[in-house]
């Protein structure tokens, strides 16, 4: 969660309204938190990563369905799986919970295509989180 705003008083709707457009801000029992905003290559992974999943995980086209996803880019407690994904390096690092803390289950690169835990039912394309769609299976592009 973002950091509380420094406020003598309750905040209220004007302080919410007067949060820069760079900024994204939330106004909690008399608590303004203000958070940066996603930069448009994070929110275009996100984006994109959303596009992939949800048929299969969601809706259960392809895959097991019956699964909320909720877009956060905050890590929470009970998390059990944890991907980090960097456009600028275009790679995925896929990590899993154990006992003695998080295990790097796999670093896959560029236009990989990956299946990797929790979403393992499906094969992910990575080219989708960097705005370069593979070409269709059998073109010659």
């Amino acid at each position: 969660m973002g950091h509380p705003a420094e406020k003598l008083h309750p905040a209220t709707h004007a302080d919410l309204e007067a949060v820069p457009p760079h900024e994204v801000a939330e106004l909690i029992q008399g608590t303004l938190y203000v958070f940066p905003r996603a930069a448009p290559r994070h929110a275009s992974a996100h984006s994109s990563l959303g596009m992939q999943l949800g048929p299969p995980f969601r809706f259960g086209e392809g895959g097991p369905g019956g699964w909320w996803l909720l877009d956060e880019p905050e890590l929470h407690l009970g998390v059990q799986h944890l991907w980090i994904v960097d456009r600028i390096e275009r790679l995925l690092e896929v990590f899993a919970l154990t006992p003695e803390g998080w295990l790097l289950r796999g670093v896959h690169h560029d236009d990989e295509k990956v299946r990797a835990a929790p979403f393992d039912a499906i094969e992910l394309d990575l080219s989708m989180l960097w705005n370069k769609p593979a070409p269709p299976a059998g073109s010659s592009t």
